[in-house]
């Protein structure tokens, strides 16, 4: 299609006549036309809903900042960049996590199937949806051993071991879910 686009435009049409013009047009056409829609409201979606997400962690699980503990003005910058710097990277940790099962499903998906079509590139969005609630219970559980006195190690211990076995349940059964789809 872009070839035969290119091999026309490249031709001055009104070297021929001045109404002349050129369109190209038909099914084949018009599938790469939606082809390309779905894909950019797929990833119109995909970037609203990383924004969303970032933001809804980042002033959801604020973690309190003491600036009384800091003695100077420079102590207490450095404590209130200390805690943005920390919900940063958790946030960012959060997210590659996420990206990381989803470029492993895809991977899976790709060497299982071979391809997916236009209606299940929305899978994507709908993966990442439903995929950010595993690290967002698991960074809550962590930030509440945190906040009852654990030491970092130990606060991760009781984030796996706590919701280490509902993460699980919901994954096998959102797996279930969409397995099921391999039907239609």
């Amino acid at each position: 299609y872009n070839e035969v686009k290119q091999l026309v435009e490249s031709r001055p049409m009104d070297s021929y006549h001045p109404s002349l013009s050129f369109e190209l047009g038909g099914e084949v056409r018009n599938r790469f036309e939606e082809y390309d829609i779905i894909i950019k409201d797929a990833l119109r979606n995909l970037a609203g809903g990383l924004a969303l997400q970032v933001l809804l962690i980042v002033f959801f699980f604020r973690q309190p900042i003491r600036l009384n503990e800091a003695r100077s003005f420079l102590g207490k910058i450095g404590i209130l960049f200390g805690g943005l710097l920390r919900q940063f990277v958790a946030t960012i940790a959060i997210a590659l996590r996420l990206l990381m099962s989803i470029v492993w499903t895809f991977g899976f998906t790709d060497f299982a199937i071979g391809q997916l079509n236009t209606i299940t590139v929305f899978l994507f969005v709908i993966l990442f949806g439903m995929g950010i609630d595993f690290g967002i219970h698991s960074y809550a559980r962590y930030l509440e051993a945190r906040a009852a006195g654990e030491d970092v190690p130990d606060a991760l211990a009781t984030g796996i071991l706590r919701t280490g076995a509902g993460i699980c349940t919901a994954a096998l059964t959102t797996s279930a879910a969409f397995y099921s789809l391999q039907i239609t």
